[in-house]
């Protein structure tokens, strides 16, 4: 039965079109889950597409308008349609030329319009790589506390048989043995809540990835908690170079720039030229006339040029005002992230250097000494207790920071650490 399983998946993985999804007993990384992301998320695809549209339109707004061909028949008679009884026909073509720069201006507004829709398709990247390791952080949190809530669990179950034992042996009460049943049934449960929680946080990722909630998915291989130096002021300088909402905005002002530009051009006439050729009938082409002429925008239209310069202007300074908001907020909110990243990182290093080692020293001590009839039941149990929670803090902790630092990458604009998938994020245990 398993060869032809296995017989199946290798032919599906064989055929066209078919992504067959990480198998329940692999490991998933993080970064295998953004690469695909990036090229299958539906909302990164809409973006995309988006920008695609907006550069065609961009080729669209640096070509002359339609020319003009069309013919005439002159002098028929009014007792007839028949067009065969003319007296001439006059042949001609005509095209519309605006003023000098209009055309180029209205190119390169239409090219930023395309740059827009690039950036905010960048943007939508940063946004959904954002999503994905968040979602990463809190399958791998759940994943971890189960493996603390097992841990755990074996360890209750030690406890709960040395304590049988010494009932047995009329060294402990049968309270000792009903309290290591009730701390067992406790931990069960949790582990039940967070084997759920696991389900949900798995939905969300092949959400993200496009697949079907119920796709199957292999367990996280976590990125290293690898201790990163971060400076303000190179974030910063990051974020303006690499920030796609920043760029975006500063699009938004180039473009008001060549609007106003091409606003003072609606002060000059456009032109058009017309080139007329007659043909009498029974003869051929006989004589031709040429035409150029100018709009003249100086006369009862001159307002609407002064009301779109005075729009155009408007336009440009909100569009710097809205730049300088913009800058200000992404400053405000890496400044943010990085004080969030760098309180996370002392946490989680508190918790690796003494916590931890601490609290599992002590239940080392409890379990000697209750063995020994130093302690009671009780001293033991508080202390495995407060073992449970720190493990479950360090770990909510550790999320923290790397949950942190992912916002902190898209406030930036760039990822500020790449994965090492040689072994797995250690829980700082001894």
């Amino acid at each position: 039965m398993k060869i032809k399983v296995f017989s199946l998946l290798v032919i599906m993985s064989l055929l066209p079109g078919i992504r067959l999804p990480l198998l329940e007993s692999g490991s998933v990384h993080l970064n295998d889950l953004v690469q695909e992301a990036l090229k299958v998320n539906p909302e990164i695809q809409m973006t995309q597409k988006t920008w695609e549209a907006s550069r065609e339109r961009a080729v669209q707004a640096g070509v002359l308008d339609d020319p003009m061909v069309g013919v005439e028949f002159e002098g028929i008679p009014m007792d007839t349609s028949d067009f065969g009884r003319y007296n001439d026909i006059e042949w001609s073509f005509s095209q519309a030329i605006p003023f000098p720069g209009k055309l180029s201006l209205k190119r390169k507004i239409s090219g930023e319009e395309a740059r827009k829709a690039y950036l905010e398709y960048r943007e939508k990247e940063r946004e959904i790589i954002t999503k994905v390791k968040m979602a990463y952080v809190d399958f791998y949190l759940i994943d971890q506390t189960l493996q603390i809530l097992d841990e755990n669990q074996r360890l209750l179950d030690q406890f709960s048989k040395i304590a049988q034992k010494k009932y047995e042996v009329g060294k402990a009460s049968q309270q000792d043995v009903l309290k290591a049943q009730v701390e067992l049934a406790k931990v069960r449960n949790r582990i039940l809540v967070q084997e759920q929680a696991k389900e949900t946080a798995r939905a969300k990722i092949n959400t993200l990835l496009g697949r079907s909630p119920q796709a199957l998915l292999g367990d996280p291989f976590p990125v290293d908690d690898i201790p990163i130096d971060l400076d303000f002021d190179k974030l910063i300088a990051m974020a303006v170079e690499h920030r796609p909402e920043l760029k975006h905005h500063e699009s938004l002002v180039k473009s008001g720039q060549y609007n106003v530009r091409l606003a003072r051009r609606q002060y000059w006439p456009d032109f058009f030229a017309r080139f007329e050729s007659r043909q009498f009938q029974g003869t051929g082409l006989e004589e031709y006339d040429v035409m150029l002429g100018v709009t003249i925008p100086w006369l009862w239209t001159r307002s609407r040029a002064d009301s779109g310069l005075k729009e155009a202007k408007a336009s440009l300074q909100a569009a710097e005002k809205a730049y300088e908001a913009k800058r200000n907020e992404i400053f405000f909110e890496i400044k943010n992230a990085l004080v969030k990243v760098e309180t996370a990182r002392s946490l989680v290093s508190l918790y690796q250097s003494d916590v931890l080692p601490t609290a599992s020293q002590v239940v080392q001590v409890s379990q000697i000494n209750y063995q020994t009839d130093k302690v009671d039941f009780l001293t033991l149990l508080d202390s495995q207790r407060n073992l449970l929670e720190f493990q479950l803090e360090y770990e909510m902790a550790l999320a923290d920071y790397h949950k942190n630092l992912a916002e902190l990458e898209r406030n930036v604009g760039v990822d500020l650490m790449v994965e090492k998938q040689e072994a797995p994020m250690q829980r700082g245990k001894d």
